[in-house]
């Protein structure tokens, strides 16, 4: 998959102000056995994702939406360390995959009732990377992703995988000495295993009524004075959704 860096971070951008994002010794809790409902989006999260997914395929060649071919996993365990503790994340974070292949971690929530994601493609390309070349994870290992002050790591309750380093220190965030005895106990994992298309999730449950949204008005707001084919695509991506959202909506 040809990889469209200055792309994909401008549709981040775009996302992310759509968002309003910027972003113990003891045994971890490992993951369950089998799918675990709870973890997946909701329905109205599938709608958010199915915004950030076609507007990340319209700005990178080697993807082509489709609620077939794009596959959801569960929610990521992700913390963040503070005052020696592993704090989770408020962000829902999901693993998406294309044909098969991983190709995009987005992160999102929840702003004026409606669900917004972005790519977050600083996680991408590292998990691609262990995907293909660490012989000790795979689709089926069990991890959590763990950000401190300066540093992202994966750890698989055995051992810390750094993912990358920071270029400034992450305030309030505390530095994790990974040598030291670390208490985990508090730590959830799950794996990237099991996976739902959109087009399975969507038929789970009928997406929230949305409100008719002026388009264009939202578009001058987000992105003033131009935008060129990246506010066309996200237009595009916005008028579809809350077209699809009124058309189920009046099913009887």
């Amino acid at each position: 998959m040809r990889q469209n860096g200055w792309k994909r971070l401008l549709a981040a951008i775009v996302m992310l102000a759509l968002c309003g994002l910027a972003g113990q010794p003891g045994a971890a809790l490992a993951a369950e056995a089998g799918p675990n409902m709870a973890l997946f989006p909701s329905a109205g999260e599938v709608e958010g994702l199915i915004d950030a997914l076609r507007l990340l395929a319209a700005v990178d060649d080697g993807i082509s939406f489709s609620k077939a071919d794009m596959t959801v996993g569960e929610r990521l365990n992700v913390y963040f360390y503070i005052d020696g503790s592993f704090v989770p994340s408020r962000a829902a974070v999901y693993p998406v995959f294309y044909a098969g292949e991983l190709c995009g971690i987005l992160q999102g929530g929840t702003r004026r009732n409606a669900d917004y994601f972005a790519d977050n493609f600083e996680l991408v390309e590292p998990l691609r990377q262990l995907l293909r070349e660490d012989e000790g994870f795979s689709l089926t290992t069990a991890f959590a992703l763990v950000f401190d002050r300066r540093n992202a790591y994966l750890y698989d309750g055995a051992s810390w995988r750094r993912l990358w380093t920071y270029g400034s220190n992450i305030a309030p965030r505390d530095e994790l000495d990974v040598t030291a005895a670390i208490d985990t106990s508090g730590i959830r994992f799950n794996t990237l295993e099991y996976v739902y298309s959109l087009g399975e999730l969507r038929s789970m449950a009928l997406p929230e009524r949305r409100q008719e949204v002026d388009i264009a008005a939202l578009l001058a707001r987000l992105i003033p004075g131009g935008g060129g084919v990246y506010r066309s695509a996200l237009a595009a991506a916005l008028a579809e959704r809350w077209a699809d959202a009124a058309a189920i909506a009046a099913i009887p």
